[in-house]
């Protein structure tokens, strides 16, 4: 079974075309909402990381209590969920793409 006979348009080559572009279209603009997701995850990790990589130990310990009281508010990691029971990184995303690949070649063969 082809691509063309599992969407119906066997003899359709301009609708065929639309839904390989929509497909794509929607699986680009996925990977841009998993992509920036999971960068703010990581650029968030590393905001506590720069509050200590400073030279907090050679200022005063009214400016080092200060500094750490920042680390510890800027400690808390950022995380975009998509719904209430998944994050967005892009490991999620990989797992969407082989979840509907599967899916697909399972129902391209019940047929």
């Amino acid at each position: 079974m082809t691509l063309s006979t599992f969407l119906g348009v066997e003899d359709d080559f301009a609708t065929l075309a639309s839904g390989c572009t929509y497909l794509g279209a929607c699986l680009i603009q996925l990977l841009i909402f998993y992509w920036y997701s999971n960068e703010v995850t990581v650029e968030s990790a590393k905001v506590s990381y720069g509050v200590f990589a400073s030279d907090w130990p050679l200022i005063s310990n009214k400016y080092q209590r200060e500094v750490a009281l920042l680390g510890v508010a800027t400690a808390k990691t950022l995380v975009f969920e998509a719904g209430p029971f998944n994050e967005m990184t892009l490991s999620t995303f990989l797992g969407i793409i082989r979840a509907s690949y599967s899916f697909y070649t399972l129902l391209n063969k019940t047929n």
